[in-house]
């Protein structure tokens, strides 16, 4: 998520070559998804296992970062835009369905003496995320490797989801066997 704030950007404006508007119009594109798609998304996953929920978050995050490096090969002006707009649309839907269950995941995961420690990791995993997210990005795209940013992170959310997917049933099984 963090790459919306810099590498979105960067890929944008350096590879896309369109205006810092676009940027603009796909942050409000994203905001606007994640508050009209809150409530619908927290009332029809209300049943729905939370590594299920990971494993589709990880599905769209993986639409999301498709998109953005087809915005690369399209022709135009307006075509590209349209689908960096869209890209971060769909982002918002990933946003939403990912962090209601991030920190529930984790604390259902965690022994309860251990769930202390199990969220100050969470958040120093995610602050790692937020201190070398931007260097990356930079770095790629910066040495014409943008290419490589995009599959980087598309195979990462794809990895997410067929991992989330393939441990559901492990780990639902270890967590009765704990109990």
């Amino acid at each position: 998520l963090v790459q919306i704030d810099v590498g979105f950007s960067l890929f944008t404006v350096s590879v896309v070559h369109l205006p810092i508007a676009v940027v603009g119009l796909a942050g409000l594109a994203n905001t606007a998804a994640v508050v009209g798609l809150q409530h619908v998304v927290v009332r029809r996953t209300a049943g729905i296992h939370r590594k299920r929920l990971l494993a589709c978050g990880g599905g769209v995050l993986a639409l999301c970062w498709g998109l953005t490096g087809l915005a690369a090969e399209l022709p135009g002006r307006l075509l590209p835009a349209a689908v960096l707009v869209s890209a971060l649309t769909v982002m918002g839907a990933a946003e939403t369905l990912l962090m209601p269950i991030v920190f529930a995941l984790a604390n259902e995961l965690a022994p309860a003496d251990l769930r202390g420690r199990y969220n100050s990791t969470l958040w120093a995993t995610l602050g790692g995320a937020f201190a070398l997210g931007p260097i990356a990005a930079g770095a790629l795209i910066g040495a014409h490797l943008a290419g490589l940013w995009v599959l980087s992170l598309l195979t990462l959310a794809v990895a997410t989801a067929l991992i989330a997917e393939r441990l559901r049933h492990h780990v639902d099984f270890a967590l009765e066997i704990a109990r």
